[in-house]
């Protein structure tokens, strides 16, 4: 008679054999069904991750790029910290206050050091429309005497997960 540790390891030999039978056989128009216990499934939304991933992407496909950056805190427009951390992981981060006098100081600042691109970065928000969807909505102007030619720019970059993790998927 063998012993229960023996029937034990066969039958879940056994129950793995017939799941990888579940999941590939059948003919080519059938859909794979792969058992629950063995379906992957998307990760819980990591919001930091993906503002961080967002305001990366924006600023370096902005045309011109930007090499100083620039955001206003404490309004309904600021980024989150993670949108923050990645303007400082790709440059120089300033603070624009909203005080009209201190822009002008802040621009003054800027014309002086005006070979390098400047952009303020403006958060607009976040919508997750479903569980394997995310859109981040960015606005970005150029400040600084020869950045503020440029026109201003603003795109919804969307996120989805492929049932490992979240991925960015296109920029609008």
């Amino acid at each position: 008679m063998p012993s229960p540790r023996t029937l034990v390891a066969a039958s879940l030999a056994a129950l793995a054999t017939l799941a990888v039978l579940a999941s590939c056989g059948g003919p080519s128009d059938d859909k794979k069904k792969i058992l629950p216990m063995f379906a992957k499934r998307c990760p819980s939304f990591p919001r930091a991750q993906v503002v961080n991933d967002a305001v990366t992407q924006f600023i370096t496909t902005a045309t011109p790029t930007p090499q100083l950056f620039l955001y206003i805190p404490a309004t309904d427009s600021s980024l989150p910290d993670a949108g923050v951390r990645a303007l400082q992981n790709k440059g120089n981060t300033f603070l624009y206050s909203q005080d009209p006098a201190l822009q002008k100081q802040m621009r003054a600042k800027l014309g002086g050091i005006d070979y390098y691109t400047s952009m303020l970065v403006v958060y607009k928000g976040l919508e997750q429309p479903d569980s394997t969807h995310a859109v981040v909505r960015l606005g970005g102007h150029y400040i600084g005497t020869k950045s503020e030619k440029e026109p201003a720019v603003a795109r919804a970059l969307s996120f989805q997960c492929d049932s490992t993790e979240w991925r960015f998927v296109e920029a609008k």
